[in-house]
């Protein structure tokens, strides 16, 4: 019906200020924008540029920007967006992140302030499984979470298509399965693949898809130097590698599309309806349930975890240091040498539900190279089999993915994180991402041999 867009739009003529929040992986995270201007930056600066904020509407704003009231948690994880007194764009990007993320470290991840929230996740979450699995029950339960926000914000499914990973085929990736959670809950769907793909057909200048910019680099057609956004490959290329869309091209088309959403809602005469003359939809995978809240631990709260005085065989590091945002750079405690050992003293107490076993869920990065496997015990005050967890796979790819085991709960929990003997490639190698409590209902996209999101690189 486009009711929440047509909120939105109003909102916009009537002179107020809006937060957009975008939540994806490493395309949100800025990751192929080589000249800063991603789809986030290029869709806030079109807001700004169109529509002027009323004075006393630009106060309040200024007021809320001095006391961080609608600030994240991490409110630098996918790089500052303009902090200033008209409107702004949120960038919640993290690398090689499933919209499972999003959900289990909600409270952590997703500011609660938004007029609108935009969902990139068809890359990341993992195109191979049935319909009913569980990265699924993350994404439905994530879409109903931002709904159900008071000020009933509008969710749109940004939906990036990734040609190269996709084989050139229009049908690989999980934009089915995230076109139909759109459709079910009324939630607008911007499809980047329906988009470009006449015009890569046509050979079209800045859709050209016969190679990508760094692909030129790489194969020794050019010198290993920053593109500058002066060359011809730059305007004529739709992507920056195999994934990622390119700056100039790819990033706009992302941008456009939103753009696009909000001229069409402007023209859109129809009145904004009552949010309680519909009932609820039920949920649409068979036994979901709205989420609990989870214990979440990323960037500086997962480096807390870990006392100072631990030997040094572990190290806290960026796999991607080079990346443009911290939710693109990859931070996580590393090592790599068989019998490194980490402890962490955590919480692992689940609130809603105290008599109750909780699960422990890691998240770990997963190679066909380098990586080996983890031993996971507790050591103190709380109670878990010791279980190993290999990270290995088949897959060309590399990205973060759930490990999960049973733990008992306590609010002092101290567990030990091993390197193991065991390994299916040549090294040993153990990034450890994200670490996560969670009641034993939440469905996680867990150790999915066969699943992937065609992120390049460690």
């Amino acid at each position: 019906t486009g009711s929440r867009m047509r909120q939105f739009a109003k909102k916009l003529v009537a002179g107020r200020p809006v937060e957009v929040v975008t939540l994806g992986g490493s395309t949100t995270a800025g990751l192929g924008a080589y000249l800063g201007g991603d789809y986030s930056k290029r869709f806030e600066a079109w807001l700004q540029a169109t529509f002027d904020v009323s004075p006393e509407q630009a106060r309040r704003r200024a007021e809320e920007s001095a006391s961080g009231s609608s600030k994240g948690a991490l409110e630098d994880l996918g790089g500052e967006a303009s902090n200033n007194a008209t409107h702004r764009v949120l960038r919640r990007g993290m690398a090689a992140a499933p919209s499972a993320m999003f959900n289990i470290c909600y409270d952590a991840l997703v500011p609660p302030t938004g007029d609108l929230y935009v969902l990139e996740f068809a890359i990341n979450d993992w195109w191979g499984n049935a319909f009913n699995a569980a990265p699924r029950y993350d994404l439905e339960q994530l879409i109903r979470r931002l709904l159900a926000l008071p000020q009933r914000p509008a969710v749109v499914m940004l939906l990036q298509y990734a040609h190269f990973t996709a084989s050139g085929l229009p049908w690989n990736s999980d934009e089915h399965a995230q076109s139909f959670f759109g459709q079910y809950y009324d939630v607008p769907v911007l499809s980047m693949r329906n988009a470009v793909m006449p015009y890569i057909a046509s050979g079209a200048r800045g859709f050209q898809v016969d190679t990508n910019l760094l692909t030129i680099i790489t194969d020794g057609k050019r010198a290993n130097v920053p593109w500058t956004g002066t060359e011809d490959a730059e305007f004529r290329l739709l992507y920056h590698d195999g994934v990622h869309p390119a700056d100039l091209t790819g990033h706009r088309v992302l941008s456009d599309l939103l753009v696009g959403l909000v001229r069409d809602s402007l023209s859109d005469t129809r009145e904004v309806e009552d949010p309680t003359a519909a009932a609820p939809m039920p949920f649409a995978l068979p036994n979901n349930v709205d989420a609990h809240n989870s214990a979440c631990f990323l960037q500086d709260s997962l480096q807390a975890l870990a006392p100072a005085d631990q030997p040094g065989k572990w190290t806290w590091a960026a796999s991607n240091p080079a990346a443009p945002s911290v939710g693109g750079q990859k931070w996580g405690w590393q090592a790599s040498e068989p019998g490194a050992a980490l402890l962490l003293a955590l919480d692992s107490r689940v609130p809603a539900q105290p008599d109750k076993p909780a699960q422990l869920v890691l998240g770990l990065l997963r190679s066909k190279k380098r990586v080996g496997s983890l031993l996971v015990t507790c050591v103190e005050n709380c109670t878990c089999d010791p279980m190993i967890h290999h990270p290995y796979w088949t897959k060309s790819s590399s990205q973060a993915d759930f490990f999960k085991q049973p733990i008992s709960q306590h609010e002092h929990c101290k567990l030990s994180l091993t390197v193991a003997e065991d390994t299916q490639t040549e090294g040993h190698l153990i990034v450890v991402r994200a670490v996560m409590v969670a009641s034993a209902e939440t469905q996680l996209p867990v150790d999915l041999r066969d699943n992937a999101d065609g992120e390049l690189g460690v």
